[in-house]
């Protein structure tokens, strides 16, 4: 017997909700993140060190709304009830999700390693700027992690399903058997908790070295050291900033999905599992919100833009961080200051 789209969907009211909050979604997502990557290649910020992860992170989020988000509208106001266990759309809705969503996890976690090498290492480039070669294989790496992580079901790894509510698709949770779950294993290992644990070390060892390195007596406070200092500070809010929001909003999804997968069904009712999906899917939407908050150079471009007023950057803001004087010089700087302190006291 077919089943209705109105069957698929539950309650009216409840599919009209989540039609409406796809479609804020959606919008909030494409503007915000193509008014960022606009700005990421102006020329006052594109030379910075951290930028291409920033744009990658960008053109993911684009990608899940144009390729994703675009087509679970005709997917949710389509009757896939009679066309197989697998539809095509529910198939590339899971995998532009999970693959989308994953390159994000890995550009993340790439810019807490980055900010630890670069800070609490000591070990320094030249330039603001990574070199092409590191940026290709960061940027690259990022999407060969994510397809290896989400290709499997394609080859009977596991499989996409419709989720409770069938109104987005993912891998199958609930599958009791020995390869499927073997597959969720691989998947919540190598693509949340892995990464979540190298960020977490990250920041860990960079709150260690911030809190062990004192400003050298004599110092004034308007020193370059010290407004060095507070450069590293401010990158370091706006990437934990970023990171906390991502999986903020993806842990009810993750800790769902894995309670589900404990018990063999779904953990929470169809209606109810909309309020995951969605959070997860408004991540699109925190990391212009960040930048502009946290900061002030990319604030008064954006202001500057709006205004027609492009090419004038300002200078006069002292808000730096390395969104806009590159942490890794900045470190740099104190590093260089301290040595020569050293050297100074030792003559």
């Amino acid at each position: 017997m077919a089943i209705s789209s109105y069957e698929l969907h539950g309650e009216r009211p409840l599919y009209a909700y989540y039609g409406s909050s796809m479609f804020i979604i959606l919008t909030l997502g494409l503007l915000g993140n193509t008014l960022t990557l606009i700005i990421l290649f102006h020329p006052h910020h594109r030379k910075k060190r951290m930028t291409s992860m920033m744009v990658n992170l960008c053109a993911a989020d684009l990608l899940v709304c144009l390729l994703g988000y675009t087509v679970a509208v005709s997917y949710n106001t389509t009757d896939f009830a009679n066309t197989g266990e697998a539809p095509v759309l529910c198939f590339w809705l899971a995998i532009v999700n999970c693959v989308t969503g994953l390159a994000s996890i890995a550009s993340l976690t790439a810019m807490a390693v980055l900010s630890y090498r670069g800070i609490a290492r000591n070990e320094f480039s030249q330039q603001n700027r990574m070199s092409r070669k590191l940026e290709v294989l960061l940027i690259s790496g990022t999407w060969i992690y994510a397809i290896m992580l989400t290709i499997p079901p394609a080859f009977g790894w596991n499989r996409f399903i419709p989720i409770p509510s069938r109104i987005s698709c993912h891998p199958d949770w609930y599958s009791s058997k020995l390869s499927d779950q073997a597959y969720i294993i691989y998947l919540t290992l190598f693509g949340f908790f892995i990464p979540l644990l190298v960020i977490i070390c990250s920041f860990t060892g960079i709150y260690r070295y911030i809190k062990n390195t004192s400003v050298p007596q004599g110092m004034a406070d308007g020193s370059a050291q010290e407004r060095q200092r507070r450069s590293i500070r401010k990158t370091l809010k706006i990437v934990i900033a970023m990171t906390m929001a991502f999986f903020i909003s993806w842990f009810p999804y993750a800790f769902s999905s894995l309670v589900g997968s404990a018990l063999g069904h779904e953990s929470i009712s169809p209606a109810y599992s909309m309020i995951p999906e969605l959070m997860a899917k408004a991540s699109v939407i925190y990391n212009p919100i960040i930048y502009v908050l946290l900061n002030a150079k990319f604030r008064l471009t954006l202001l500057n833009m709006l205004s027609c007023s492009w090419n004038r950057v300002g200078d006069n803001s002292t808000d730096d961080s390395d969104l806009d004087n590159g942490s890794t010089s900045g470190g740099q700087e104190m590093f260089r200051n301290t040595v020569g302190i050293g050297h100074a006291r030792e003559a």
